[in-house]
């Protein structure tokens, strides 16, 4: 498969809608803040007509956003990266900010109205611009993992890395959402001593790895959306 460059987030599928439409940890932690009591599982056959997704989450300051995002009522709500800030190789308190954001009302709400997935970023990674050399990266995805609550018997408890697919919708209405990982593969950047830019191009590196490059492949021509 030839690798095109990609946005490194989220690619919507075939989105096919009606007229009428609109557009845990491992062992599981048994730790309160992480119990689902709001939690609305992904429903994969409920009609998606309100889509809702955003990142650069900073857990410290205030969160009144979500008063508005609920009052959209979205169906879907797609964390795309940075969903807390913590550069950290602390994986209590990476732990103890995800409990912050998943405590407060106005998530509650979302979660208890929407299907939530998503995928990280650098700062929910755990290091800033971080790569495949973070240290503590299975850690750090297991814990995003239960804060998205994950289920178990999903796919991507059994692979390396984050990414994830979604098909959503009743046939004829379907969409695809694919979330790519563009952290646990990552080749190193190549830092620039002048600091202006930060980074040249790797243009040996790799962003996705073999294996994503693959399960993307398949998913693409195997899609029923």
């Amino acid at each position: 498969m030839q690798k095109l460059a990609i946005l490194p987030l989220v690619v919507l599928l075939s989105i096919q809608l009606f007229a009428q439409g609109s557009m845990n940890l491992s062992n599981h932690s048994n730790n309160f803040l992480f119990e689902s009591l709001y939690r609305s599982p992904v429903d994969f056959q409920r009609k998606v007509t309100t889509l809702a997704f955003g990142s650069c989450n900073d857990q410290e300051r205030d969160q009144n956003m979500w008063n508005t995002i609920v009052e959209n009522q979205p169906d879907v709500w797609v964390w795309l990266g940075d969903n807390v800030y913590c550069d950290t190789e602390d994986m209590q308190f990476l732990a103890s900010k995800y409990a912050k954001v998943k405590i407060e009302p106005g998530y509650q709400r979302l979660r208890g109205m929407a299907s939530v997935i998503g995928i990280w970023d650098d700062h929910d990674y755990g290091q800033n611009d971080g790569g495949k050399g973070y240290v503590f990266k299975k850690q750090s995805r297991d814990l995003m993992l239960e804060f998205l609550d994950v289920p178990l018997n999903n796919l991507v408890w059994a692979h390396e890395g984050a990414y994830q697919s979604y098909s959503m919708g009743p046939l004829g209405q379907k969409i695809k959402l694919l979330l790519l990982d563009a952290r646990y593969f990552r080749d190193e950047l190549v830092a620039n001593p002048d600091k202006s830019p930060r980074y040249f191009a790797n243009k040996d590196g790799d962003i996705l790895g073999e294996a994503q490059w693959g399960w993307l492949e398949k998913e693409l021509l195997n899609s029923d959306a």
